[in-house]
């Protein structure tokens, strides 16, 4: 009988060098594919309630292009944010991590979300 894995947990370090930690076993650089990945998971760390809209995001990240085309960007910026935290993610499945719902994109974790900030706040 498989035993049901423990709820993750995500730890995200902002003062100092940037790192994230998940379930005790830390992120490694290579795996942000973009630049834009590991910016927009800072943002949404520092966001009341970790969130923001998708709107705000693009205009954060990409001011000057078209809306079509920072939609586009913010997209493959979430892919590879996905990615960078979650390397086995299936195609169509849910993130633990980043989460949309409606035009809010969510940081959170199913076990314990830490962020080293609001602890030294």
């Amino acid at each position: 009988m498989d035993q049901p894995t423990a709820p993750s947990s995500l730890e995200i370090g902002l003062l100092g060098r940037f790192r994230i930690v998940i379930d005790g076993v830390a992120v490694e650089e290579r795996a942000w594919t973009r630049r834009k990945s590991k910016t927009l998971v800072k943002l949404m760390a520092l966001q009341p309630r970790h969130q923001m809209h998708r709107e705000q995001v693009m205009d954060y990240l990409w001011p000057e292009q078209e809306p079509e085309a920072a939609l586009n960007n913010l997209h493959k910026t979430i892919y590879a944010a996905r990615r960078a935290l979650e390397p086995g993610l299936k195609a169509g499945t849910e993130s633990q991590f980043i989460v949309t719902q409606e035009q809010q994109l969510i940081l959170r974790a199913p076990g314990r979300l830490w962020i080293d900030v609001e602890e030294f706040e």
